[in-house]
């Protein structure tokens, strides 16, 4: 096997405290697997070395290498939890845990937590009352319990750090009250399995001895996506024996809402351990230069980072940068049903033999996919959803693929369901389920509803809400007798987009107007198809399990990559996003973007808007995006701006064509001859081999 001279280094270096800076495709894996094969072969017991990776299949993928390499003596390899969830079980045979029972559901979770702040509340009047009764609410503060137990500081310190403010501060005390509920009912979640066992240590001296001094080294994979907690954990496992090597990128640090932090990295290991020697790959065999010098150029724009550049390694095979733009300049433009850049780049992939698996459409918000599942159904492109559940699930477009099954002439869909009679819901009535289920016998082709009867069948129900049903029912029943495509015309072009616009004309609502164009969306795909059969076969190309595009989250993408990568929603309040109640980590999203840009190894393609001073500053590549920047979802992200797009693919040709010394390019030159006097050291190396 080929190493370049820093993997060497590493391979090779003393028996230490290491910390190891690799960025994306260095082959950190492959290296850190030769490490561990160099120590054996220096004496080191493998039985007191303990590797710790960010999750199962890294940590599988490991000991694979390791036992493929004829390694017989391997050490012991676990994710992070697993040392949690093993230290955790410890503790219980030793009496030092009472016996708890793990709750994965997340229904359990948030009914402890709806009973907290309920108690909370009662006892706390002097903080703003939370709505216990808004599911935002209640996912918040699920989600800053999690993150209050990714390090031992106190509940305020951590809810500031969340960066929440101070109408949450009830979060505090509910706290509190979430761990005395927890402990009284001998619950665990799934922080508990280190939180717990840290607490253990952090109160008894006598149980820090059974454990600490037993290990040589420690090895931390993915060293960027630990948090405080976990560190804590193997620091008392190290006590005075065990040496740490960290391997990571803080550049790479996307899981910050679980108590990651890019400056823990750079500050763990050199603080109490000032001997570390501080090692970097600087090399990567995924993409060229043009995707190496985007990525450098926009992490350069974060305050907190690694100096260290990413550089193509020598001969990396050709990668090609794109930009996409959506059909309309709209502030909902991503909402468009077509998705034609989308499209078009699977078909341009497809047309040259390539499979659909190599390419991933990575989502910073699963509020994209609906409109781009919605294409994909409509054009037959197989596909397969990576960590989200399908949009057909959602109960809107549940009931426009029901009417559409009821034009079929399967026998099973003869009969009308009630995902149909949910339909009537839309525009939102609050008609309950139950009631739904009584609206079905007055669904009938071309029939006229008895409004006696329907109020007779819903009785207590204000009679606004019978008049409403009875001509929604009423145009149902309508449509339902026309043949296929006109009635897909009649009821939802001509009947429920109508509702939709007096509802929002009267009461603006950004909820109902993102269901009025999830609903258009999937009826233009429904109409695309001559016949329903045709469209629910369509449908059922998002449970294949062969070759289909990757639909997955940004933050789902890290530790992967594939030969195409499109990034839909490149616009302000997307990419970056922009939560509704909080400030904007925008060092956070950027890392994001830093993440999902490196995933591609052949093509990266970008999908935003087309705004006159975007194109202009695609030629310019100065770096900057406008001085004010207006944060609305029709305006390009501000990251196609900082990664200066157009200067990376020039110099990326003329480091091809061995002319970059000559090539003139339109932004700043700092970072260009950084990378360059970077890339000539690569090759006084080679050439030293």
């Amino acid at each position: 096997m080929h190493y370049n001279h820093q993997q060497i280094q590493f391979i090779k270096s003393p028996l230490k405290n290491i910390l190891l800076v690799a960025p994306p495709g260095s082959g950190k894996t492959q290296v850190a697997g030769e490490r561990i094969q160099a120590m054996d072969r220096y004496g080191v017991d493998m039985k007191k070395m303990l590797v710790t990776t960010f999750n199962v299949s890294a940590a599988e993928e490991l000991k694979e290498r390791l036992i493929n390499s004829g390694m017989v003596k391997l050490p012991t390899i676990r994710n992070y939890h697993k040392v949690g969830s093993r230290m955790n079980r410890f503790f219980i045979n030793n009496g030092l845990l009472p016996n708890a029972e793990l709750i994965t559901q997340d229904w359990r979770v948030k009914k402890l937590a709806i009973e907290a702040l309920k108690q909370s509340r009662k006892s706390n009047t002097q903080t703003p009352a939370l709505n216990i009764n808004d599911d935002s609410v209640i996912d918040e503060f699920v989600a800053f319990i999690g993150f209050a137990k990714s390090d031992l500081k106190a509940p305020d310190i951590m809810l500031a750090r969340m960066g929440l403010g101070d109408e949450y501060k009830g979060f505090i005390e509910a706290f509190n009250v979430f761990e005395r509920l927890r402990n009284a009912n001998s619950i665990q979640t799934f922080h508990d399995l280190i939180y717990d066992p840290v607490m253990v240590l952090k109160n008894n001296p006598d149980a820090v001895k059974l454990i600490t001094n037993r290990l040589d080294f420690i090895v931390i994979d993915e060293f960027q996506d630990i948090n405080p907690i976990m560190f804590i954990l193997l620091e008392f496992i190290a006590g005075e024996t065990a040496r740490f090597i960290g391997i990571g990128d803080a550049n790479q640090t996307i899981n910050s809402y679980r108590g990651s932090d890019p400056s823990f990295i750079m500050s763990a290991f050199t603080e109490k351990r000032p001997d570390t020697q501080s090692m970097a790959l600087l090399q990567t065999y995924r993409f060229d230069d043009n995707i190496a010098i985007c990525a450098n150029a926009l992490i350069q724009h974060n305050k907190v980072k690694a100096d260290n550049l990413c550089v193509s390694a020598l001969n990396t095979p050709k990668s090609e940068i794109t930009i996409g733009y959506y059909e309309n300049n709209a502030d909902t433009s991503y909402r468009c049903p077509e998705q034609h850049s989308l499209i078009r780049t699977i078909r341009h992939h497809q047309s040259r033999g390539k499979p659909l698996k190599d390419i991933a459409i990575l989502l910073r918000t699963f509020l994209l996919a609906p409109w781009i599942e919605a294409a994909l159904i409509r054009e037959q492109i197989p596909y397969r959803l990576e960590d989200s559940k399908s949009s057909i699930m959602l109960p809107a477009v549940k009931g426009v693929i029901a009417f559409a099954n009821s034009f079929s002439m399967n026998p099973q869909y003869q009969s009308f369901s009630v995902e149909l009679a949910s339909l009537l819901n839309f525009p939102f009535l609050a008609i309950r389920n139950d009631q739904i289920r009584l609206l079905l016998p007055f669904i009938q082709r071309g029939k006229r509803v008895d409004e006696y009867a329907l109020k007779r069948t819903l009785p207590g129900v204000q009679d606004f809400i019978i008049e409403r049903l009875f001509a929604r029912l009423n145009a149902l029943n309508t449509a339902l007798a026309l043949p296929y495509k006109q009635a897909l015309e009649s009821y939802f072009d001509g009947h429920v987009t109508t509702k939709y616009h007096e509802l929002l004309a009267k009461r603006p609502s950004e909820k109902e107007r993102k269901t009025l164009a999830l609903i258009k969306s999937f009826v233009h795909t429904a109409g695309t198809f001559s016949e329903p059969e045709q469209f629910m076969n369509a449908l059922s190309l998002n449970k294949i399990n062969g070759d289909a595009v990757i639909l997955s989250s940004l933050h789902s993408s890290k530790g992967c990559a594939w030969p195409v990568v499109i990034i839909p929603g490149c616009v302000e309040t997307i990419l970056p996003y922009v939560h509704p109640e909080k400030a904007t980590p925008i060092e956070d999203e950027r890392r994001l973007m830093y993440v999902g840009i490196t995933r591609a190894r052949k093509h990266l393609h970008l999908i935003t808007n087309s705004q006159p001073e975007f194109t202009k500053e695609l030629k310019s590549s100065s770096g900057k995006p406008p001085l004010s920047i207006t944060v609305s979802p029709d305006k390009p992200s501000r990251f196609l701006y900082e990664m200066q797009i157009n200067d990376a693919n020039l110099m990326c040709k003329a480091i091809r064509d061995n002319s970059q010394n000559n090539q003139d390019t339109h932004g700043p030159r700092i970072l260009i001859e950084r990378y360059l006097g970077a890339l000539y050291q690569i090759k006084l190396n080679e050439e030293k081999k």
